[in-house]
């Protein structure tokens, strides 16, 4: 009986419209900053607005003015509640000046399964920040497209991926990520051509089996 009661109880609550000032406060109020707080935050706004809360997230994570890591949480919330009706609200985040609201909408757009195009994996394969250039390469790793070795191979040729010389952590990320993808002997060519401009020992090795031709 008393099960019942908060069962319905709980449905009623998730029938509540949220205001973008409801969802701020309560952001705010959390310890988001935290894996489990962060966790947390997002089951307490699902079981009391439900979906109802995903239109003020996604107003909160578009804000120009609200704090990154609260458009960080908004948008990543929002597209676990409204899943592909989040895609067109993602996608134009991932040109937003903040790489933390970047960051999010990647990670979303992978987690509903969103499909990126070739302009889209491009421009963040070379995104200005190292931190994103190395989450989209894992992003690639996931989506599997069908011209990521090419994309993969020109990160690696890209001097910016490099810091005085020897190859930044997002260039081993890409050399991980390749044996995924099929090679042929153009990218063999630009590997080889890789492994005697470079001469750091842990970049060699890890391009050196990827020079050989598949068995």
């Amino acid at each position: 009986m008393v099960t019942s009661f908060l069962l319905l109880a709980s449905s009623a609550l998730a029938g509540v419209q949220p205001t973008t000032n409801d969802l701020q406060q309560l952001i705010k109020n959390r310890g988001i900053h935290s894996g489990s707080g962060f966790t947390q935050a997002q089951g307490d706004i699902e079981a009391k607005y439900g979906k109802k809360a995903f239109a003020p997230l996604m107003k909160i994570g578009e804000s120009k003015t609200a704090e990154d890591s609260h458009r960080y949480f908004a948008i990543q919330t929002a597209a676990q509640l409204g899943g592909v009706e989040a895609e067109s609200h993602l996608k134009p985040l991932l040109n937003d000046s903040s790489w933390m609201v970047r960051s999010a909408s990647l990670n979303s757009l992978m987690k509903i399964r969103a499909n990126l195009d070739a302009k889209e994996w491009k421009k963040l394969l070379k995104d200005p920040a190292l931190v994103m250039r190395s989450q989209a390469v894992r992003a690639v790793a996931t989506a599997q497209p069908d011209q990521a070795a090419d994309w993969l191979i020109e990160l690696l040729q890209d001097q910016n991926n490099f810091r005085n010389g020897r190859p930044e952590w997002v260039s081993f990320e890409a050399l991980k990520t390749l044996p995924q993808f099929t090679l042929n002997e153009k990218h063999r060519s630009a590997l080889k051509e890789l492994f005697k401009k470079h001469k750091d020992d842990k970049f060699r090795k890890a391009i050196s089996p990827l020079m050989k031709e598949a068995p």
